[in-house]
């Protein structure tokens, strides 16, 4: 199981695995066309299960807005391939 977080852009969503060598390059691109990051880190098998479990329950996974140390957190989890955060689901 892999680690992945979520961006979202109006209604899309996108899913993006934590600690590879193209997380960064991900997460600057999405952020650059717009989105924003949604979720905490959701461990999951694939991104279409991130996917589905984040829509199934997206109040488990939503960041605060107001926490920028649960997001500072997240990131620092998106794109270090040595640290992983375990959230159990």
């Amino acid at each position: 199981m892999s680690q992945y977080v979520i961006f979202k852009k109006g209604d899309l969503f996108v899913a993006v695995e934590c600690g590879t060598s193209d997380s960064k390059d991900e997460y600057e691109s999405l952020t650059e066309q717009g989105f924003t990051l949604s979720s905490q880190a959701i461990e999951a098998s694939n991104t279409e299960e991130a996917l589905y479990f984040y829509n199934d329950n997206p109040r488990m996974y939503a960041l605060e807005s107001e926490n920028s140390a649960v997001a500072e957190s997240v990131l620092a989890t998106l794109l270090s391939s040595s640290w992983r955060a375990v959230f159990k689901i």
